[in-house]
């Protein structure tokens, strides 16, 4: 009898064991599914016109924002933010540029006080920043000052370092692991070196050495009780001891390899007592591969076909029989679908001053010809470039899914030899585990987002406090833009005393007045907050070191630009005229009035009384009161009165004001909702000046110089078509001859561009970089020479 119950009980158990082991997986990707769907994220690159500048030098670049998943262009922020930092990631140029379908171009003049050295360059939308300043676009940027040299390197950072990376994350007690290191060298660049791991009884048990770009690996296996250290010597008789990571006592470790039969296999070991494993596949949103295995002596094998997972980076996340993550490693599969790019100058040689024309062709991987947006820089090629580390293709596919720099991302892309594969595992290994916060996405938790995607242009935030705490909540605050165009917005705090205006076409350096209604609120404090991150990534850069014979070149690239300032300057500094939408946002007034046109009292009181029909003006309590009449309605309340686009409350005050500084009055007889007002009738005057120099502001209303959208400069190229131009004595020493951040290619994938030579002879190189609607990514480079 004890043997039926024993027999049913362990039955039990396995049938209540394969139905857990069952419902793992599709809660797993039930969770990650439902997760994912709740998050947007966007990826971005930018082309600049070079990698090196001098101060006085214009950065001219171009932005290209993408849908993380699909890689297509991203239209819902319609604001980038553009940085430049020092090495204590304090700013030295901020600026927002305006987003139309996925990209967008600017420029920034480098300040006379910036110092020699290596900044960061950095590009984010504000959706962005609610997922870390790893998400933004960087790359180091080289400022050059002839007055200073670059600040010299502290000698804390003249050694070598040495990282190791265990596959899957850690080391385990008795279990084989492979470990991934990576040796970088005080310049940033990697650096060959060869090693051994020893333990604490100084034991050699393991052998390392790089392969390529100071990355490489060994198999390792811990012991219990032991330590272990490495000690590698580099080429200029260097040593180096590093510490290897402690090995956990119990735990998982994981493999991947591949297999002539285009399989990965994947082996986990363990040492803990459980009978299955699950591995998960994902990519962005997407769920790749959900695969289970049951444990045979501490070890499952699980096979995973190549075919079977996307291009690009996929994350492989190992999780226990109780569904908890314990491994995770990256799988990169070299893209095969790019934009070919193809571009050559008429010559291969110039004389000063002669045109350049450049044919372009764009095609999809099998030669399909693809309409595509590009942007192009040509410039000249000296010891004072710097070489990009990234192109949008390498960019796209893998910088920006990797941590932190490494060195020539192109390569893992345009080599498939044995020793580039091998490099780009070692790559991987040096990764670490990314950790998805797992936790977070089992609980099925709704994600929080703090910054709003700027969907139709850019927002401008603030609080209102009464001493330290916030505002009633529902406070109304206005923004103005004093001008001639209506710029107006107005929003309700929170009940964090948060509040927010939605700003359309909002262009250029501004002077904003920022108020609230002082009848009702007047003791309440208005603070703006900068719409740039405060968040910076741990990316550092090593510092600048210039060589002795960069020096010449340095004094006449240095010569150029004074020239380039002294005698062009006015032709840098055009700007196109941004195409906005001057409608007021009541659209069309019922009635409009030109004060000129009517008889001039010296009262605005009677002037509203003698010829404004649609406003009733009365005074109760020796206060003035206005009140609209519509064509059925006589309003009770005041009606929102504007002076060149700021509300003003006080209409004791307003009655004070001089008629003959008004040029019209705009008048809406009728009820009017505008965002989080309801106003009885608007009355809209403008001045003369539309600057409010001759009407008083609140005492109350803060007045903020605040810049908007850049506005677009045009990049200056002189023209020689003819002989007078040609032996102009106007000098040219331009260095980038050419920039365009608009180029397309047509329906047959035919652009063509043109521009003429400077005074400066020397070697040229033209960097196109684009992509077409559908997400495919190019570049390609050219060059010529030019000559006296």
């Amino acid at each position: 009898m004890n043997k039926i119950v024993f027999n049913i009980v362990m039955l039990l158990l396995l049938i209540s064991g394969s139905t857990l082991n069952a419902q793992i997986l599709p809660a797993l990707q039930q969770a990650f599914t439902n997760y994912q769907q709740k998050v947007f994220q966007e990826k971005m690159f930018m082309h600049t016109d070079k990698e090196s500048y001098l101060v006085g030098e214009l950065i001219w670049f171009k932005i290209y924002n993408v849908d993380a998943t699909n890689r297509q262009p991203a239209t819902i922020s319609k604001i980038a933010y553009v940085e430049v930092l020092d090495q204590q990631n304090n700013p030295i140029l901020q600026t927002k540029i305006e987003l139309n379908n996925g990209s967008g171009s600017g420029s920034l003049d480098i300040p006379n006080m910036a110092k020699s050295g290596k900044y960061k360059l950095r590009a984010y939308t504000n959706w962005m920043k609610n997922f870390g300043p790893d998400v933004f676009f960087e790359k180091p940027l080289v400022l050059l000052n002839p007055q200073n040299a670059p600040e010299k390197q502290n000698a804390t950072n003249n050694t070598t370092d040495l990282q190791f990376f265990p596959e899957g994350g850690d080391l385990v007690v008795g279990i084989t692991s492979t470990v991934g290191f990576r040796a970088i060298s005080p310049n940033g660049k990697g650096i060959f070196l060869k090693g051994a791991v020893v333990d604490d009884r100084n034991d050699t048990v393991a052998r390392f050495q790089t392969l390529k770009f100071g990355n490489g690996q060994f198999k390792f296996t811990p012991i219990s009780g032991r330590t272990y250290k490495a000690i590698a010597i580099i080429s200029n008789g260097e040593v180096l001891i590093k510490e290897l990571p402690l090995a956990l006592r119990q735990g998982y470790v994981m493999n991947l390899t591949h297999t002539n039969s285009g399989k990965l296999d994947l082996v986990v070991r363990t040492n803990i007592a459980a009978n299955r494993v699950y591995a998960f596949i994902h990519q962005g949103k997407k769920v790749i591969v959900a695969l289970d295995a049951s444990i045979d002596e501490k070890k499952a094998t699980l096979q995973i076909d190549k075919e079977k997972l996307p291009e690009g980076i996929s994350y492989i996340t190992i999780f226990d029989q109780e569904g908890k993550p314990v491994c995770e490693r990256l799988f990169f599969k070299p893209p095969t679908k790019k934009l070919q790019i193809l571009a050559k100058s008429d010559l291969l040689q110039y004389k000063q001053r002669q045109k350049v024309a450049v044919n372009i062709e764009t095609k999809n991987e099998i030669s399909q010809p693809k309409e595509a947006n590009l942007s192009v820089s040509v410039r000249k090629l000296d010891s004072l470039e710097f070489k990009n580390q990234n192109d949008i293709t390498s960019y796209m596919w893998l910088s920006s899914e990797l941590k932190g720099e490494f060195e020539s991302p192109e390569y893992y892309l345009n080599n498939t030899t044995e020793e580039s594969n091998q490099a780009l595992e070692n790559l991987l290994l040096t990764q670490g585990w990314r950790k998805l916060n797992w936790t977070e996405v089992l609980q099925n938790t709704t994600p929080s987002f703090k910054y709003l995607p700027e969907y139709n242009g850019h927002i401008v935030s603030g609080t209102l406090k009464n001493g330290n705490v916030p505002s009633e909540v529902n406070t109304l605050v206005y923004m103005s833009v004093p001008s001639r165009r209506l710029q107006f917005y107005a929003s309700k705090t929170d009940a964090n005393g948060k509040f927010l205006f939605n700003t359309k076409d909002f262009y250029g350096s501004n002077e904003v007045i920022i108020q609230t209604n002082y009848k009702i609120d007047s003791t309440s404090t208005i603070s703006i907050q900068s719409p740039f991150s405060e968040q910076y990534s741990t990316t550092k850069y090593t510092p600048l070191t210039l060589q002795q014979n960069v020096i010449g070149q340095l004094e006449k690239r240095n010569l150029g630009v004074q020239v380039q300032n002294m005698y062009v300057s006015n032709q840098m500094k055009q700007f196109y005229a941004p195409n906005v939408d001057s409608t007021d946002f009541f659209q069309t007034a019922y009635k409009t009035y030109k004060i000129n046109e009517y008889t001039r009292f010296n009262r605005l009181e009677d002037v509203l009384r003698e010829y404004v029909r649609e406003v009733l003006v009365s005074k109760r309590n020796n206060n003035f009161h206005m009140n609209m009449v519509s064509k059925t309605v006589y309003f009770s309340e005041d009606p929102l009165v504007l002076i060149d686009g700021v509300p003003h409350f006080d209409f004791n005050k307003l009655m004070t004001i001089d008629p003959n500084v008004f040029e019209k009055l705009e008048v809406v007889r009728d009820q009017y909702y505008y965002g989080s007002i309801m106003a009885e009738g608007i009355l809209k005057f403008t001045t003369y000046k539309s600057k409010l120099s001759t009407v008083e502001l609140d005492p109350h209303a803060i007045v903020l110089d605040y810049e908007g959208m850049q506005l677009q400069r045009e990049f200056y190229m002189p023209v020689y078509d003819n002989a007078e131009q040609k032996n102009s004595r106007l000098p040219d020493f331009r260095n980038v001859l050419y920039w365009s951040p608009n180029l397309t290619t047509n329906v047959k994938g035919v652009g063509q561009f043109s521009f003429y030579t400077s005074d400066q002879p020397g070697t040229y190189i033209g960097v196109i970089q684009g992509m077409t609607n559908e997400g495919l990514a190019g570049s390609k480079t050219f060059t010529f020479e030019v000559v006296k």
